[in-house]
């Protein structure tokens, strides 16, 4: 047992009420995952409430209920009210699994873009070269000794307390994790303290859940909420939402693509295997070489910078270490290395992430660039017929597929994305299935072409009709190029 009570909960949460007593065990979210001696947290949900579960929380060995103040239980029953359940949660989460991160560093990345790119760098920057550093983000959780693959880029705050605090048994330096803008509203990180934090950028994406863009950008603001105190808050200077932060935040650090940020960019080149750049760092030149590709990963590598300098890092030891960055699964990932064309997965799949890409592409491609993409199902319809014209008014030829489908008829999520094009600008080729999607945009590529192949990136798994099934992109493109060269 952990040694906490229902009574020292209590005391531990201000304006809580409880309701008999208990030991504690662990806290869970999830009824399927209740083990004897655990506080099940019945949290409100967009289409369940947590007490429809209790009957099986109990079941399970559940010894008592986190619940909203209000809500009228049997007399018998171990319980804690409160106002915010969502937010104790958290705070019991990591109360129960030692305060992880009470007194070691934990660093927070948030945008709609370049979070999991900005977290693997950030990670391979500050590792000293004897304690390494825990990743929680879209990719998998590393925590020391072990891969998870994840299920989600925040994890609920249940898992997320007991990752941490294995992270900090296992004595690693810190960790790096990537703050969707759903787990920040939905408080799943309430209990972390937060060293430091970067704000990448802010364009459209789940409308489905934040509405408009103002409440998506609030939403992001929330993590401001939990910083130590004098942490610092880096933001993009040139992003018209995150700009806002150096008002909002007084330990808050500028960078940019231009001089006048606190970590302003002097001039940069992208080449194919490789950038380079030059910028000011208050006043200080310094000079790095990336083996990131593209103009939009210059300005990822620009906020990781100013994060890992604001966090004491030296320029030196980041200029060393970033020869030996080793990239991240499924962004702008080669396929094939070493053949001719150039065939790339990543992740992109909003507007804005479309287009940053495929430029980056387009200013490095020396024959003809082809894009591949989709849109996911039961996501923001309306990001569609833009993800449509970023991809046209960049490629010579746009292939249109699935993505993940999820529960809605592929063919209508095409027709969606179908009405943003152009009849007068590139060609484009709709083929639902994606597999074959992918063999088409192969075929008849030569030397010097691009295959940018979007939407999935690290993912190994098509979601059809809330059915997983296995698609591992890496795989299905060695396989078509294989057929390719064998029917040549």
């Amino acid at each position: 047992m952990s040694g906490w009570t229902l009574e020292k909960l209590q005391q531990a949460l201000p304006g809580s009420r409880r309701q008999g007593d208990a030991e504690i065990a662990h806290l869970q979210i999830d009824s399927r995952e209740i083990a004897s001696g655990d506080l099940f947290a019945a949290l409100p949900g967009l289409k369940f409430e947590g007490l429809d579960f209790l009957p099986q929380a109990l079941k399970a060995g559940a010894v008592a209920v986190l619940v909203a103040e209000g809500q009228t239980l049997p007399p018998e029953l171990p319980a804690l009210f409160c106002e915010d359940v969502r937010r104790d949660a958290g705070r019991i989460a990591h109360l129960l699994a030692g305060d992880p991160t009470l007194e070691w560093p934990l660093v927070g990345i948030t945008g709609t873009n370049g979070k999991t790119t900005s977290a693997y760098l950030l990670r391979h920057l500050l590792y000293t070269g004897d304690r390494e550093w825990g990743l929680l983000g879209s990719v998998d959780y590393q925590v020391g000794g072990r891969s998870v693959a994840s299920s989600h880029t925040t994890p609920d705050a249940a898992r997320l307390a007991l990752y941490l605090a294995e992270m900090a048994k296992a004595n690693l330096a810190g960790a790096v994790m990537e703050c969707s803008s759903h787990a920040i509203d939905q408080k799943r990180i309430a209990g972390c303290r937060y060293a430091g934090a970067l704000f990448t950028n802010l364009s459209r994406d789940h409308l489905d859940y934040h509405k408009d863009m103002e409440r998506y950008f609030e939403a992001k603001c929330g993590l401001l909420t939990y910083l130590e105190p004098g942490a610092p808050a880096v933001y993009n200077m040139d992003d018209p939402y995150m700009s806002r932060i150096g008002e909002l935040y007084e330990q808050s650090v500028s960078y940019g693509m231009q001089r006048g940020a606190d970590l302003g960019l002097v001039k940069s080149e992208c080449h194919l295997h490789y950038s380079r750049l030059s910028c000011e760092w208050k006043g200080e030149s310094l000079e790095f070489t990336s083996p990131l590709l593209g103009e939009f990963n210059v300005e990822n590598l620009m906020g990781v910078l100013a994060l890992a300098l604001s966090l004491g890092a030296s320029a030196s030891d980041l200029s060393l270490s970033l020869a030996s960055f080793p990239g991240v699964p499924g962004r702008m990932e080669r396929v094939g290395e070493g053949i001719d064309p150039v065939i790339l997965l990543d992740f992109a799949h909003t507007p804005d992430a479309i287009e940053k890409v495929a430029a980056a592409c387009r200013s490095l491609c020396q024959g003809e660039l082809r894009i591949l993409f989709g849109a996911g199902g039961d996501r923001d319809k309306g990001k569609r017929p833009l993800m449509a014209k970023a991809a046209q008014g960049l490629a010579d030829r746009v292939i249109l597929t699935s993505d993940n489908p999820r529960s809605e008829d592929p063919e209508l999520i095409l027709d969606d994305v179908e009405a943003g094009f152009d009849p007068a600008a590139a060609s484009w080729t709709r083929i639902v299935d994606r597999r074959e999607a992918i063999a088409v945009a192969l075929s008849g590529a030569g030397k010097g072409d691009m295959i940018l192949i979007l939407g999935k990136g690290h993912e190994t798994s098509q979601e059809i009709s809330g059915e997983k099934f296995s698609f591992d992109e890496r795989q299905i493109v060695l396989d078509a190029l294989s057929r390719e060269k064998g029917g040549a």
